[in-house]
């Protein structure tokens, strides 16, 4: 689900799209993230509308590669605005960060610009998971065949190591290989900054991952799993024309919506009594309840909308509008590496009232729509 729904308050993007793109050979003739996605719209569009459907409005893109043809193409985006970088043919991408984050004081959601994800990758790395934390995201576990990015953690989700390799090696085996995607807290923005300016005078041929590697102390954060959603990022035009043939979003499913009664329904993790205020906003508009929970159709499970029913219990409500899936549809993974979790952990702990810590279980719902508008005294 969308931050329209459970994001932070405050929230910007950064993409960095300065990069020339050497090896695309016949298709350098243009920026990368200006290749087409579809008929309809290129990379660039495509993810600048997926940022917005999670409402995110405020992205600021890094220019540098025919500057003029990237200007004129992102020109009269409500909400985007551009930064050029003079020197793109010879930084690697530490002098992009710190023009594009320069300006920002709020969490800010990074990305490179040729990636191209699934609406529901796009909701993970921009939803309530990681509040207050500076997450770098993986594509799993490294195999023989990675270079680049990797990084380890303390079993618990924390970063302990953050490496960039040029061959594999045993020794690294059990890291993560990193994406081109991460999200900075408000918390480490300013230390970030300080790091970023001492470094690029260095060389700018580094990453803006160096700086934030070899001072992991002061730049705390953690790992955030991508490898459970669809995504691909490319270098070649043999890597782009797979990448743009998969599919990363199926249609959406009408869903339809019924009435269950609260004590029927079963919680599978814990909650924050401090985000029902905000919950409240989202789900109860002019007197009717328009956000429904997601729920297992065989077991009453819930699979999203904790708050939801804490608030419905709150405000003495004995019915809630609920949406069924079937868990064959629906993939799990735990945000905690310290707890497994699967259908049957989740349905045999709910039934038996065994609620899991707040943000522990991830359901992937596939994409689907409802129309939900129920009067709060029909909950009654």
């Amino acid at each position: 689900m969308c931050r329209a729904m459970h994001g932070c308050e405050e929230m910007k993007a950064l993409i960095l799209a300065a990069g020339r793109g050497d090896r695309m050979g016949d298709l350098a003739v243009r920026p990368k993230c200006l290749l087409p996605y579809n008929k309809e719209e290129s990379l660039i569009q495509r993810l600048i509308r997926q940022l917005n459907k999670c409402n995110i409005n405020d992205i600021t893109v890094v220019i540098g590669y025919k500057e003029p043809e990237m200007s004129y193409a992102l020109d009269g985006i409500k909400g985007v605005k551009t930064i050029t970088n003079t020197v793109y043919n010879i930084d690697k991408n530490i002098f992009s960060m710190l023009k594009g984050i320069k300006e920002i004081d709020e969490d800010v959601i990074v990305l490179e610009a040729d990636i191209i994800a699934s609406d529901a990758l796009i909701q993970y790395i921009t939803g309530t998971d990681f509040e207050n934390k500076s997450v770098w995201f993986t594509m799993g576990k490294i195999t023989p065949t990675m270079t680049g990015g990797i990084l380890k953690t303390d079993g618990k989700n924390n970063i302990t190591d953050i490496k960039i390799i040029d061959e594999y090696d045993d020794k690294y085996k059990g890291y993560d290989k990193l994406t081109g995607l991460m999200r900075i807290a408000r918390s480490e923005l300013k230390t970030f900054k300080k790091y970023l300016d001492e470094y690029w005078v260095i060389t700018l041929n580094q990453y803006y991952l160096v700086p934030w590697m070899e001072h992991l102390k002061e730049l705390p954060c953690v790992k955030g799993d991508a490898s459970h959603y669809m995504f691909s990022t490319f270098n070649t035009p043999e890597d782009y024309k797979r990448a743009i043939q998969k599919t990363y979003d199926e249609e959406p499913v009408e869903k339809q919506v019924s009435l269950v009664d609260v004590d029927k329904l079963y919680p599978v993790e814990d909650y924050d009594s401090k985000r029902l205020s905000y919950v409240e906003k989202h789900v109860i508009k002019k007197g009717n309840w328009v956000v429904p929970i997601k729920i297992s159709s065989h077991y009453n499970t819930i699979m999203d909308g904790h708050h939801s029913l804490a608030l419905a219990i709150k405000k003495g409500y004995k019915k809630v509008p609920v949406i069924s899936f079937n868990y064959d549809s629906v993939k799990i993974f735990s945000l905690n590496e310290e707890i497994k979790v699967n259908k049957n952990i989740l349905v045999s702990n709910a039934l038996n009232g065994e609620i899991l810590p707040y943000k522990t279980a991830k359901h992937i719902l596939p994409p689907h729509k409802y129309k939900c508008k129920i009067n709060l005294e029909k909950l009654k």
